[in-house]
């Protein structure tokens, strides 16, 4: 079955798209079955158009080809990090669109799977590079995620579901099985991306408002001055033209100088709070709790939401300096890698008694209804049933098919793969994590370390990093998330 879609026409009625951004059912299973009979070729007919397949199907894995001329893959292997773009096709599901532009993308997944000589690299689609309007089903951005440091490959679809189900505007994701330039490249999971103003109309109802997308050092959200020229590390996302950033400025203000009771008109509080309090109970350190980045701002009306990103590190794949021991207990009113008042949305919201409540709340709710045998322990069930086919005939996964196996539920430490290829086993982390996090809500167990963080040299579980010096002969934290950053330490 193969149904074609004309270049120049958009796929599908976007409407049908532009639902709640939260919960675990939101924007999903819209699209209509398409029987292996249906043909489309409408030529230059754009006055009706096709219906969509579903993009983000949670009881199957789709079949994905990114179709690119031998000279485009030539590029691409021979310097996957420069993340160049070139043209090609996508046949998403037997459905093919024309004239897209794919790349590499990521940083640890790209940097260190290009050292490792594999061609199972990351990629991105963007369905708008190069012919202007072109969309696809409701998106004009896809990702491909490889699985780098996973050897369950379902971390990051778990950690999305779980933000879905708290309510978080978060991306939607599935299951692929994907060919690149006709190499079987196995399972990935495919992301909608934050940076595309139909992720913005879905969840906000508009395109209006401005988007960042904060990394280090800014990333932090500590003033640093009442210009946006202090903050050159906070990359603009949208409305670059038109923007005066005066929205940005003055949450950063308040946020660092209070008054407190002036958060909510310029944050979305109540989002916040569940936004740490799902990374906290994930100890998902490659964030804002722990560097400082994968997270996008995005601002309606003065507001500003936080939105999830990249969360393939979750469940305690990102040490931040911690030990095992330190990862089960991140303290939950000191979770950061480093002095809490270096990450001012946490320590100002958590100095708040209101707010303190909210976000104990959550994690008690997390402790109740999720970290459970019927809730996300459930969820790894289900989907590593629906991938075990594909990871048995998966020849370029990162782990073997034993290693899938046993790291649903044990401890996988395998040195021949990069940063030492640890993971703790997803069943052994919800619950060792579980009973942690209601320790310490009950005060059986520590819950802060006077405002030192849990992964600092003051008082906790490991180094913490410290990005400024390279070299140190410290592969630290920082520069794990960003090998660039200081490739003589992370070579």
């Amino acid at each position: 079955m193969k149904m074609k879609l004309p270049t120049l026409v958009l796929c599908g009625a976007v409407a049908a798209f532009l639902v709640g951004c939260g919960g675990e059912t939101a924007g999903e299973g819209e699209g209509p079955d398409i029987t292996a009979s249906e043909t489309v070729n409408r030529g230059s007919d754009i006055s009706e158009e096709p219906e969509c397949p579903e993009l983000f199907p949670a009881d199957r894995v789709v079949p994905v080809k990114l179709e690119l001329s031998e000279e485009a893959w030539a590029g691409i292997t021979a310097d996957p990090e420069a993340e160049q773009f070139y043209q090609g096709n996508i046949n998403f599901d037997g459905v093919l669109v024309e004239g897209v532009g794919i790349r590499t993308k990521g940083n640890s997944s790209l940097h260190f799977v290009t050292q490792m000589g594999s061609e199972r690299l990351p990629f991105k689609v963007d369905f708008n590079r190069y012919i202007d309007g072109l969309e696809f089903c409701g998106t004009k951005k896809l990702v491909f995620n490889n699985g780098f440091k996973d050897p369950t490959l379902i971390r990051e679809h778990l950690a999305y579901r779980l933000a879905r189900e708290l309510g978080l505007k978060a991306p939607r994701t599935a299951f692929v099985d994907l060919t690149v330039a006709g190499n079987h490249l196995g399972l990935y999971t495919m992301v909608e991306t934050v940076d595309d103003d139909l992720f913005r109309e879905r969840c906000f109802g508009n395109d209006d408002g401005d988007q960042y997308k904060p990394e280090p050092p800014n990333g932090s959200l500590l003033y640093a001055g009442d210009t946006f020229a202090d903050y050159p590390s906070i990359e603009v996302e949208n409305n670059e033209d038109t923007t005066d950033h005066a929205a940005l400025l003055m949450m950063l203000d308040i946020l660092n100088h209070g008054p407190a009771e002036q958060l909510p008109s310029v944050l979305d509080v109540d989002e916040a709070l569940r936004h740490i309090a799902l990374d906290v109970a994930l100890t998902n350190l490659d964030s804002y709790i722990g560097n400082g980045h994968n997270y996008y701002l995005t601002e309606q009306d003065g507001v500003f939401s936080i939105i999830l990103w990249d969360v393939n590190e979750a469940f305690g794949n990102f040490s931040c300096g911690c030990d095992r021991d330190g990862i089960i207990n991140l303290r939950i009113y000191d979770p950061s890698c480093g002095p809490l008042d270096d990450r001012p949305l946490i320590a100002t919201l958590l100095a708040q008694p209101e707010y303190e409540q909210q976000y104990q709340a959550v994690l008690q709710t997390l402790v109740d209804d999720y970290l459970t045998d019927d809730g996300m322990a459930a969820w790894v069930d289900e989907a590593a049933d629906l991938i075990r086919p594909y990871v048995e005939a998966d020849t370029t996964k990162f782990y073997s098919t034993e290693q899938f196996e046993l790291g649903l539920t044990e401890d996988i430490i395998d040195p021949s793969m990069p940063m030492g290829g640890n993971a703790i086993g997803l069943r052994a982390f919800i619950a060792e994590r579980k009973a942690s996090i209601a320790g310490q809500l009950a005060g059986e167990l520590p819950a802060d370390n006077k405002g030192k963080g849990s992964c600092s040299s003051g008082g906790g579980p490991g180094p913490g990093p410290n990005p400024e010096k390279c070299p140190d002969g410290i592969c630290d934290a920082a520069e794990q998330a960003n090998p660039k950053l200081c490739p003589e330490d992370c070579p």
